[in-house]
């Protein structure tokens, strides 16, 4: 009873923190994808460019 009552009103705490942070999860692989095809210089090249 008490499982139906928290999922009418939106599921427990961890439910509520996953819904909150997917949409990071979904920007964080579309930039691993687009780092895992650079080579060693051009990913070295990419940390100076974040530096400045």
């Amino acid at each position: 009873m008490l499982q139906f009552i928290s999922k009418v009103f939106g599921g427990n705490k961890s439910e509520k923190d996953i819904k909150n942070i997917s949409h990071y999860v979904t920007e964080i692989n579309q930039h691993f994808n687009a780092y895992a095809s650079l080579s060693n210089d051009e990913l070295r090249g990419k940390t100076n460019e974040f530096k400045s």
